[in-house]
C-alpha cells in the first residue's frame, strides 16, 4: 500500500477508506499525505511489527501508543490530535486506542489532562461495537519522557505496545539520551520504538546517536535500520543545507530493548 493506493486498499481485515466514502481521492494524495502521514506511519509500524495480530491473538481490544516529543503539530489540542491521527481509527482493527503524549512543547493547558475522543457518528451510549467506531483515550504530560515525575505517572498507565518519536532529531538534542536509555532499560517501557527523520542524512545521524546511547546502556535489538518510509509526507521544504530537503517522516527506523 502507498499513497496512491490507500483509499481503495483493504487487507487482512484492516478497513481503509474506499474512494468516495469520505471524499478522499487518489488525486489528492499529496495533500492527504501531509494530513495523514502520522496515522499511516503508525499503522504501517503496527502491521510490520505484528502488534495488531498479537493483540488479537491475546484478545486485547486496546492498543497503547506513546508519542514522545509531541508538539503543536499533533498535540496542540484534542481536536488537533484527532486531525493528526484520525485515519488510525479506521485502520487499526482494534476497538480502542490509548494514546499518551509527552513533550515539553505541549500546550500547557493540556498538561496532566486526560480526554476521550470518539470517532464521529458513535452514539453516546457506546452501544456500537464496530471497529469503525473506535474510541481513543488521550493523556498528556508536558515533561520529558524520562523525567522522574513522568515515569511515576507512566507506572499507572497501560504498558505501551509501541513508542513513536516523529521527526525527533535524536542526534541534535542531548535530552534524548536519557529518554532512549529509559526506553531500553525500563522494563515497563520495553516495546518497539519508531524514530522518524526528515531525510536520509538525519536518519543516519539518529541511527549513530541511538547506537552510541544503547552501547552505554544494555544494548538494543534493531527491528529495522534506517529506510525510506512509504508513508512519508509528499510535501517538502528547504532544510537550509543545499541539496537537502526536509520531509516529515521521510525515513524511519525501529529498535527494541532486550527482553521485550
Amino acid at each position: 500500500m502507498n499513497w496512491g493506493q490507500y483509499s481503495t486498499f483493504e487487507k487482512g481485515g484492516f478497513h481503509v477508506d474506499k474512494e468516495g466514502s469520505d471524499g478522499v481521492e487518489v488525486k489528492n494524495s499529496v495533500e492527504n499525505s501531509a494530513k495523514f502521514t502520522r496515522s499511516l506511519t503508525i499503522f504501517k509500524a503496527l502491521d510490520r511489527l505484528d502488534i495488531i495480530k498479537e493483540c488479537k491473538e491475546r484478545n486485547v481490544d486496546v492498543i497503547s501508543i506513546h508519542l514522545l516529543g509531541a508538539d503543536y503539530v499533533e498535540a496542540k489540542s484534542p481536536e488537533r490530535v484527532f486531525e493528526a491521527l484520525s485515519r488510525l481509527l479506521y485502520l487499526n482493527g482494534i476497538h480502542d486506542l490509548d494514546l499518551f503524549f509527552s513533550g515539553p512543547n505541549l500546550d500547557c493547558s493540556l498538561n496532566k489532562s486526560s480526554r476521550r475522543l470518539f470517532f464521529p457518528g458513535e452514539s453516546t451510549d457506546h452501544s456500537h461495537t464496530s471497529k469503525l467506531y473506535a474510541k481513543t483515550v488521550v493523556k498528556f504530560c508536558d515533561d520529558l519522557y524520562h523525567a522522574p515525575a513522568n515515569l511515576e505517572l507512566i507506572k499507572h498507565l497501560r504498558k505501551p505496545d509501541l513508542i513513536v518519536c516523529f521527526n525527533a532529531g535524536i542526534w541534535g538534542y542531548d535530552s534524548w539520551k536519557d529518554t532512549i536509555t529509559a526506553i531500553i532499560t525500563n522494563s515497563s517501557l520495553r516495546c518497539p520504538c519508531i524514530v522518524t527523520s526528515y531525510n536520509k542524512e538525519e536518519a543516519d545521524d539518529d541511527h549513530v546517536a541511538i547506537k552510541i546511547i544503547s552501547e552505554k546502556a544494555s544494548g538494543i535489538l534493531w527491528n529495522w535500520k534506517p529506510s525510506h518510509n512509504i508513508f512519508s509526507s509528499l510535501v517538502s521544504r528547504e532544510s537550509g543545507i543545499p541539496g537537502r530537503l526536509c520531509i516529515e517522516n521521510n525515513f524511519w527506523q525501529a529498535f527494541s530493548g532486550f527482553n521485550t
